[in-house]
């Protein structure tokens, strides 16, 4: 809400940027190393490593794993911009963090198999690309924009489908090498067995008193649950019979629970996983009513207005900045909170993440207010800025 004058954000978004880039490389190695070595378990409700049948690498959740790789993947896509990098006064990052960071984040955001960090960096990466076609600063003819947008659908079509196949190759593939290796694990553990035959035995007793139970079978990657919703849909239609109770004023976040227990069909339980409804708008809907969903929707749509005016009507380029990609990366997240507890209330790391670079983007615009002009369309004067 408010900086000093002489704020130097970007500074500041580069030493995120850059520790988010060394941290997560790391978290990488390691959720790799144990995976690939078999070393799994489960402790209360922490699930290492595997957590129903989806590669959760350190994290406690897959679903994090994957937001976490987006966000990794990122901040290498800024620090490589050059004029960011040119601004700050620090060390920059090695090429080799930064190639190891996309190579192990994209593994690991393939392997959680989680379709809505799979939708968010899909959707970041088609509206840079929307950025690229349409900010040129030349004038567009009405020629230019169709063969533009056939060809931006044309590239959305087969960025979703090659990723899609290539998720589903990468996850058979690496089920086949984890399975080939826990074999080779298990004939080596069996040979060190039987070299300790000779020793003497425990009683069966006594064996079935420390024998701990282990789930380790083959892993395929995929959710267990075949539904592809993952049970979101039953959720959608109990937030309906929620917003019915209170359509103006909302329920309250913190009633969703009780309500879902004393007036719906108690589809939501007081658990950790289940005090959300697993799509931002609709929490915000019921949470707060239709006053408070418009009176957000009004602070999203101004802000939304102003950060595009300063990426299309500015007065030079921010191709070499960090700029476009914190744009796309919002409006990517918008996407995302279709799907995952985002947005509000959830205090988390995907919410203080989000308002983060919600923030860094409100310095770029309070920065760059005076370089705002009219835009121009098929060669002609048609927009006025104060009209977008």
């Amino acid at each position: 809400m408010h900086t000093e004058p002489d704020f130097d954000f970007k500074n500041e978004l580069y030493t995120v940027a850059r520790g988010i880039v060394y941290i997560t490389t790391i978290a990488n190695f390691i959720g790799i190393f144990c995976l690939m070595f078999n070393i799994r378990f489960e402790w209360y409700w922490i699930k290492f490593t595997i957590y129903e049948n989806r590669f959760t690498g350190i994290y406690i959740n897959p679903n994090l794993l994957g937001f976490v790789s987006c966000v990794a993947i990122f901040c290498c896509h800024i620090l490589c911009k050059p004029d960011f990098q040119n601004v700050v006064n620090q060390r920059k990052v090695s090429k080799i963090w930064i190639v190891a960071c996309v190579c192990t984040s994209l593994f690991s955001l393939l392997l959680c198999d989680s379709n809505a960090s799979m939708v968010l960096i899909l959707a970041y990466m088609i509206v840079y690309i929307v950025y690229q076609f349409f900010a040129a600063k030349d004038g567009l003819s009405p020629a230019k924009v169709t063969m533009r947008i056939v060809a931006l659908v044309l590239v959305g079509t087969f960025l979703v489908g090659s990723s899609l196949m290539f998720r589903e190759i990468c996850q058979q593939g690496f089920a086949v090498v984890t399975a080939k290796t826990y074999s080779l694990l298990d004939e080596i553990t069996e040979k060190e067995q039987s070299d300790t035959d000779e020793q003497p035995k425990q009683n069966d007793s006594d064996n079935n008193k420390t024998a701990a139970p282990s789930d380790k079978g083959p892993i395929t990657f995929e959710h267990e649950n075949s539904n592809i919703d993952s049970g979101r849909f039953k959720l959608y239609r109990e937030s309906l019979d929620l917003f019915k109770i209170s359509p103006v004023f909302g329920i309250s976040n913190g009633n969703i629970v009780f309500y879902s227990q004393e007036y719906a069909n108690g589809t939501l339980k007081y658990t950790y996983h289940n005090n959300d409804l697993h799509n931002g708008f609709l929490t915000i809907l019921v949470s707060t009513g239709v006053l408070g969903f418009v009176i957000f929707g009004i602070f999203g749509f101004r802000f939304a207005k102003h950060a595009a005016q300063h990426l299309f009507l500015q007065k030079k380029t921010f191709k070499n900045d960090a700029y476009p990609c914190m744009f796309a990366f919002l409006s990517a997240y918008l996407f995302y909170a279709l799907f995952e507890k985002a947005l509000l209330y959830d205090i988390s790391f995907m919410v203080m993440w989000f308002w983060l670079i919600m923030g860094y983007t409100s310095c770029y615009i309070a920065k760059f207010e005076p370089m705002l002009e009219t835009r121009y369309l098929f060669h002609q004067k048609r927009l006025h800025r104060s009209l977008l």
